[in-house]
């Protein structure tokens, strides 16, 4: 919804049912694929202050919950907030500031509930009309609710993210990220993971309703174990 004010605001809201990943982790004996459904709430205000100045807000809500007995210790509920503030220095070139903070909250594991914070700095360039960059780097820093895990286990990070898009056409393209966080682990025996990935996003419309996309995700993992 686009007000006269210069504020737009959006609502999304999107039902899951899918498998988890097949890797290391989640092998069994049967190798069998772990069900879950999840749901994803979203609330976005945008507001264009001056021809230079933007803000932007966003929020969602989170839930999770697996299918096996085995996975229950992951079922979650998330909030997360976020804001952040882009000055135009040119037509191509833009910097932002971006804040966000998420609260996790676990059905059964309540050992594992935590706060985040993440502290971005970024930029955007329009090199050509074809070709596209984003990059941003900041700091994410997580703090445990419980007490005895809390002094083992409160961590700081770097973490980035570096985006390439190239449009083929106005109906093609394809995008390439490269990234590096903290994520919530999903292991019985780890706390959480530092990941280091890269993904490649091929994107073709085909009609005005109905558009394909082709993805690949290579990411490494190192996993914090619980004492």
């Amino acid at each position: 919804y686009n007000m006269a004010s210069g504020l737009s605001l959006q609502v999304v809201d999107r039902f899951t049912k899918s498998h988890s990943r097949f890797d290391v982790g989640n092998a069994t004996n049967e190798d069998k694929l772990q069900e879950f459904q999840s749901n994803i709430l979203m609330l976005t205000a945008d507001w264009q202050i001056t021809e230079k100045l933007r803000l932007k807000g966003d929020y969602s809500n989170f839930i999770v919950i697996n299918d096996d007995e085995a996975n229950e210790f992951l079922d979650r509920m998330d909030n997360s907030f976020e804001i952040y503030g882009y000055f135009d220095y040119s037509l191509k070139t833009a910097f932002f500031l971006q804040y966000r903070f998420v609260d996790l909250s676990y059905d059964s594991a309540e050992g594992r509930d935590n706060q985040q914070n993440f502290y971005y700095l970024g930029m955007t360039w329009d090199s050509t009309e074809k070709l596209a960059f984003l990059a941003k780097v900041g700091l994410q820093d997580k703090n445990y609710d419980n007490g005895l895990l809390g002094n083992q286990s409160d961590s700081e990070n770097i973490a980035f993210d570096l985006q390439a898009t190239y449009k083929f056409t106005e109906k093609t393209s394809l995008t390439v990220d490269g990234y590096y966080k903290n994520e919530e682990s999903d292991s019985a025996v780890a706390l959480e993971k530092q990941v280091l990935g890269i993904t490649a996003g091929y994107t073709q419309e085909f009609t005005d309703k109905l558009t394909g996309l082709l993805s690949l995700k290579y990411e490494n993992a190192e996993y914090n174990q619980l004492e």
